[in-house]
């Protein structure tokens, strides 16, 4: 059952948010009610979980001491209440423990007080402050345009003397937004498009790229640079150049870059390493390292599932056993709050089949608990590859690999709705296969190469397929 809005909210909470929340309901200044902040001292004990079980209505109700019957309607309401208060505080916490938002909320209120001569002296020291700062990106470039637009806006702004030139570096601040933002959401384009080996021919880059050429603006190069590896001629020479330019420049990029044009070499280092060169999943696992020990790869101080289980495979395929369970044991505690243990038992499941651990593979499959439908397919897939193994190998659990196959069939289409086309399509290809390597293994057949060939035929047919490398080498096994 999903928790309500009220517990969300507060397990999102540290423990000295925790406390000023406490101090915040205390204030008359934004409640006078005495019931919030007693409510609140009964619902804090029960961080970061707020198991619903442990907290029914009727128990915080009796613990506020409260001279009327039970009404569930009156507790509603209070939650309701308490968790505006808990909006309207994570709103001001967060401006008075950001220096830029505090800043950017007097010069506005400055505006609006008509203190005009205080406002100019407060938006010009900002912007002189933005045009200092080392790490130069589209957020500095727009942040920069519009304090230059408010005071071109402003009724004062004939006495201020704008001039001609100050527009025209207004125009080329909103153009370096612009491009940076093209190229990147473009090389996001690209790389979405190829996902499933699926080449995009876009044409909606060439003026930015012929612009950006002759850029030496780091961001711009990196986006350039990455771009240029989706020229398929040289993709390694192309890869290695892009790589060599973002760890000597990755300091001076602003930290979302840092991230995107991290996960933007890895993903063409995928491509690589899926046009028949798996040794290079390593230099994308060197990659994922860099991420961690630099912290580019912990936005907010939280690793993301997704993330967290890609490093886990990398660590898992590439054989790094040992560092691999050394990384789960440390960074388990990193993946964002409320994130769900399924990625846990699933990360320690891939490097249980990785290691042949088959039954232990299947042990920690069988810990998952309600998971939603990308999870299932994550577990479901795992789980078939397993018991594949086991057959394939020891010859046994026939039936339980017909039937998970069955059932995996099944679920994708009774579910296809809820994913992409393409989605579904990679998922079938890949249970179709199993389903037709198994039944080879399982026949008695005297021409099992004529079989194997026909099989391998089917591959160029369904490149838009899920774990394409392992289906390759265990179709060689036969």
């Amino acid at each position: 059952m999903k928790q309500p809005k009220l517990y969300q909210l507060l397990s999102s909470f540290s423990k000295e948010e925790l406390r000023a929340f406490s101090l915040f309901l205390q204030s008359p200044y934004f409640t006078k009610s005495e019931i919030l902040p007693s409510l609140f001292d009964i619902l804090k004990k029960a961080h970061p979980d707020f198991n619903a079980a442990k907290l029914r209505k009727e128990k915080i109700y009796q613990k506020l001491n409260l001279a009327t019957p039970f009404s569930e309607k009156f507790i509603n309401d209070r939650f309701s209440d308490l968790s505006k208060l808990a909006e309207e505080f994570m709103a001001i916490h967060l401006v008075r423990n950001d220096k830029d938002l505090k800043k950017q909320a007097y010069r506005k209120s400055l505006n609006r007080h008509h203190l005009d001569t205080f406002f100019y002296k407060e938006t010009k020291k900002a912007i002189t402050t933005l045009k200092t700062k080392k790490l130069p990106g589209w957020k500095q470039s727009l942040n920069i345009f519009s304090l230059e637009h408010e005071l071109f806006i402003h009724p004062q702004t004939n006495k201020w003397k704008t001039t001609t030139d100050e527009t025209i570096k207004m125009i080329d601040h909103l153009d370096e937004t612009y491009i940076i933002l093209k190229l990147r959401y473009g090389l996001h384009h690209k790389t979405r498009g190829t996902i499933f080996a699926k080449e995009e021919n876009s044409t909606f880059l060439k003026e930015i790229l012929a612009y950006a050429q002759n850029s030496s603006h780091p961001v711009i190069k990196l986006y350039t640079l990455l771009l240029d590896t989706f020229e398929e001629r040289n993709l390694e020479e192309k890869w290695k150049i892009a790589h060599d330019f973002y760890l000597k420049k990755c300091s001076l990029l602003p930290a979302e870059d840092q991230y995107a044009g991290l996960l933007g070499l890895i993903n063409r280092g995928y491509r690589i390493a899926l046009n028949g060169q798996p040794a290079f999943h390593a230099n994308n696992l060197d990659l994922y390292k860099f991420g961690l020990t630099k912290k580019v790869l912990l936005p907010n101080g939280c690793l993301s599932e997704q993330t967290f289980k890609n490093i886990v495979l990398l660590g898992s395929v590439t054989k790094q056993f040992d560092w691999t369970k050394r990384f789960i044991k440390k960074y388990q505690s990193y993946l964002c709050p409320g994130h769900h243990t399924n990625i846990v038992y699933l990360s320690q499941a891939y490097l249980a089949f990785y290691s042949k651990n088959f039954d232990l593979c299947l042990d920690w499959l069988d810990k998952s608990e309600r998971m939603d439908l990308r999870d299932k397919l994550n577990f479901k897939s795992l789980e078939l590859r397993c018991w594949y193994e086991q057959f394939a190998t020891k010859n046994k659990d026939k039936e339980v690999l017909f039937a998970i196959i069955n059932k995996y069939e099944q679920f994708l289409q009774r579910k296809k709705s809820n994913f992409s086309p393409n989605t579904t399509k990679a998922y079938q290809n890949f249970v179709y296969l199993v389903k037709r390597m198994a039944q080879l293994k399982n026949s008695a057949i005297s021409n099992c190469q004529t079989e194997k060939k026909k099989i391998q035929k089917e591959f160029p047919k369904r490149k838009l397929c899920m774990s394409m490398e392992w289906l390759e080498e265990k179709l060689a096994e036969i």
